[in-house]
């Protein structure tokens, strides 16, 4: 006689549960902030118990901070492909990627507004949490800068006297671009179009040379 009994549901792979788990967390500090996000909510949004939650996570602090290297390294892993950035790299190349590179720091700010969210909240929160602060910009710098000063010490047309201060400059201006006219709002106050300032951008790190 066959069992009556409905078959249980399979269980969630441990990896599965941890990517459902930061996209609760996710969740959660996008609606509240970090400040007011609680463990509890975070477990509920999840779909885990509060102990699984603990068994991945033994803090807030330490889910944040795991969310934050997530979100930085999937924005940018892909651009950052070994080949392009750790050898020598034919001539015209750098241009490429950096232009490539500009590029894809303002199309996101458009079309992933929930990144922008994020940092408000790392920024908003920094004051009383500077270790999440903190992480981000170590995950930054490993992800992207690292990259880029590479970048500038390999390629014929990007060799600069000092390629750390020339990717600060190249990430400086994008980031107050994408500060000034997306975060805080200042399209109106501060026009510049995108692709004017990245020619100029551009210009002034290769005709330096």
């Amino acid at each position: 006689m066959e069992s009556s009994n409905p078959p249980k549901p399979p269980r969630r792979k441990a990896s599965d549960k941890a990517e459902a788990i930061l996209k609760g967390a996710m969740q959660e500090i996008m609606a509240s902030g970090y400040a007011a996000a609680s463990m509890d909510r975070i477990a509920a949004a999840s779909g885990v118990s509060k102990p699984t939650l603990y068994n991945y996570f033994q803090d807030k602090e330490s889910l944040f901070i795991t969310l934050i290297e997530k979100l930085v390294k999937e924005k940018f892993q892909d651009f950052f492909s070994p080949q392009y950035f750790q050898e020598p790299l034919p001539p015209g190349k750098g241009e490429i990627l950096l232009r490539q590179l500009a590029k894809k720091i303002v199309e996101d700010a458009v079309n992933q507004p929930e990144f922008l969210d994020f940092m408000r909240i790392i920024v908003g929160e920094s004051g009383r949490f500077p270790e999440l602060a903190r992480t981000f910009t170590r995950t930054i710098k490993v992800t992207a800068f690292e990259s880029i000063t590479h970048l500038f010490a390999n390629c014929p047309e990007l060799k600069t006297h000092d390629p750390e201060v020339a990717a600060r400059i190249f990430l400086g201006t994008m980031v107050h671009y994408v500060i000034t006219q997306k975060l805080l709002h200042g399209e109106d106050i501060l026009p510049m179009d995108s692709d004017r300032l990245i020619d100029g951008l551009i210009d002034c790190l290769t005709r330096s040379n």
